[in-house]
Formats: structure tokens, sequence, C-alpha cells
């Protein structure tokens, strides 16, 4: 079945559940970068999520009696994947840890459906619309918020923090909407699992002359646990889960991982890292959200709305059809 022919579909208690898992686990991956931000290099976190994403996906595959395609349009689609969905952001997302909030990377990843709108409509050359204008307008908003007083100084490691996430955002949006294309042949997990071995080739090779040497065995048991856990779990069988939403429950439905993941993101860092939003942030934080709503539902919301506004005499007679017999 394609998984991109399924628009909605009613959400069953599985399906809630297993999107509310999706978003644990993606809200714990920032946490977990946290934990591991000075014990070891950003190449080399990277490099081991990805090859223990690589992994899972693997022996998902396997276990199915599946084996990936690797003709040259597969290769091809998975290598640009690779670096836009896969090296790119991660390596983004990394860098940035030490100096921002878990949870303001997390709503800032969260503009990415803001992102994928468009691309969508630059690459497709159709027109932007209000409900786009409006996202974009709120999401602007809000991540100024987020900076404070720190988008005035440029060049401050907090201002190029938010710069990096943001970038690692619009990088995921373009892979988004690039993997349309060979999405329509391809199965997603099989795509995914080439996408992780040939990222994990690409940084194994790049970590031999960037860096520090390899220090994974100098990792304690707690660093162990989160770097398998960021790899196995996190980017390999939430992948799966996801990926099993939107067949199950169409892509509208998996969208609203969107606010699932800063939602226990907040709630994580807080408990774990101690983390507190001020009322200037929990209004940006808001204020994304909003732009999330825009753009994922906002042409939904304006259709309800005008037909409510242009036909309440046909709704209330549909509500109560014995009026009109008297």
């Amino acid at each position: 079945m394609n998984v991109n022919a399924r628009i909605a579909a009613p959400v069953t208690l599985t399906v809630a559940l297993v999107l509310i898992l999706c978003g644990i686990a993606g809200a714990s991956n920032f946490i977990l970068i946290k934990a591991l931000v000075g014990k070891i290099a950003p190449e080399q976190l990277v490099t081991a999520r990805v090859l223990l994403a690589g992994i899972t996906l693997s022996a998902v595959l396997f276990a199915a009696g599946k084996m990936p395609r690797l003709d040259r349009p597969t290769l091809k689609a998975a290598t640009i994947l690779a670096a836009t969905d896969a090296i790119i952001p991660y390596m983004l997302i990394v860098l940035a840890a030490p100096h921002i909030l878990a949870s303001t990377s997390a709503l800032l990843i969260a503009t990415m459906p803001v992102f994928t709108a468009v691309v969508v409509s630059l690459t497709d050359r159709s027109r932007i619309t209000p409900s786009i204008v409006l996202g974009l307008a709120f999401g602007a908003l809000g991540v100024s918020i987020l900076a404070g007083p720190t988008a005035l100084h440029f060049g401050s490691s907090t201002l190029l923090a938010l710069v990096a996430v943001l970038a690692a955002s619009c990088s995921y949006a373009a892979s988004a909407v690039y993997s349309r294309i060979p999405l329509r042949t391809a199965n997603p997990v099989e795509l995914s699992a080439v996408k992780f071995a040939i990222a994990g080739a690409i940084l194994v090779v790049a970590t031999m002359f960037v860096g520090k040497p390899v220090v994974y065995i100098d990792l304690d048991l707690p660093a162990w646990l989160a770097l398998f856990s960021i790899g196995f779990v996190v980017t390999g069988l939430a992948r799966c889960g996801y990926v099993w939403v939107i067949g199950a429950a169409g892509s509208v439905t998996a969208s609203l991982l969107t606010y699932v993941v800063p939602a226990a993101t907040l709630g994580f860092a807080w408990v774990f890292l101690g983390e507190m939003l001020t009322w200037s942030e929990w209004l940006g934080a808001s204020l994304v959200g909003a732009s999330v709503t825009c753009v994922l539902f906002g042409p939904a919301i304006a259709a309800a709305f005008r037909r409510r506004l242009l036909f309440p005499a046909s709704q209330s007679s549909i509500a109560d059809p014995g009026q009109a017999t008297g």
C-alpha cells in the first residue's frame, strides 16, 4: 500500500497510542542529546545515531522478509535524503544543543510544516495561500520572541544556535518535499534503511579526518544507554511507528506529531533538565503553535467557517428536520 494514498481516516486507540509513543520518542531525542553534550563529539554522536538507526531498520526489514531495492534511482534518492534528512539536520541540532534550551529546539523544529508549505509552493509554482502567509507571520513573530534580546546580538552563540535549528527545520522540509518523488514507488522503511546506511558510510569516513579520535569506549553506562536510545528507539523504531500511523490513519493524523513532540519535550525538559520557560517564551511557543495550525489546518478551518457563515439556515434545518413539517 502506498502510504501517501491516504489522507485521513478514523483514529483508533491503537493509532493514538502509537502516535503518543512516537511523540515521546521524538521529545526524548532533545533530552538525550543534552545529556550527551560534552561527553562525545557532535560528529561521533550523529555517526552512531544513523548507524544504529540503519541497523534497526535493517533488522525490521529482515524480520519481515524484505530487502531494500538498490537500483540507481533508489541509491540516488537515498543519498540526497541522507544529506537533507539526516546528516545536515542532525548535526545542526547537536551543535546548537549546548547553547539553547531543549524545549526551544523542539519548538523551532516544529516549524517544519511551515517551511514545507513554502517549499511546496515554490517548487510546484503554486500560489502561496493566505493561511501560509499568516502561518509565516505567526512563526516569525514566535521565533523572534523565543530569541528575545539575543536577536539583536549578531554573532552570539545563542542566536547562531537558533539559526542552526531553524536551518535544520528547513532541511527537514526540503527532504519531505523531495521524498514525494521516490516514495511513489519505494517503501518508506526500505528507503530509510538505505538512507541511514549511506549517511553512516559518509560520516564514518568524515570522522576519520575531522575532530577527535573515536572515544565510544570511554563513555559511561548512562551515556551508552542514551546513545543507543537515540539510535535504536528515537531514530529507528519511532520511524517505523510514524510510517505505520500514516498508512493506518493518513497523513493529517500523522501531522499531529508536530504538536505532540514539543509538548512532551516541554514536560521532559522541566522534569529532567529543570528548564522553565518564561512568560514571553510561552507566548513565543503559542505563536509557533498557531503558525503550524494555520499551515496544517487553516484551509479546513476557513472552509468550515465559510459554510457556517453562508449556510446557517440549512445547517439548522439539518440539525432539527422536524421543524420543517411542524
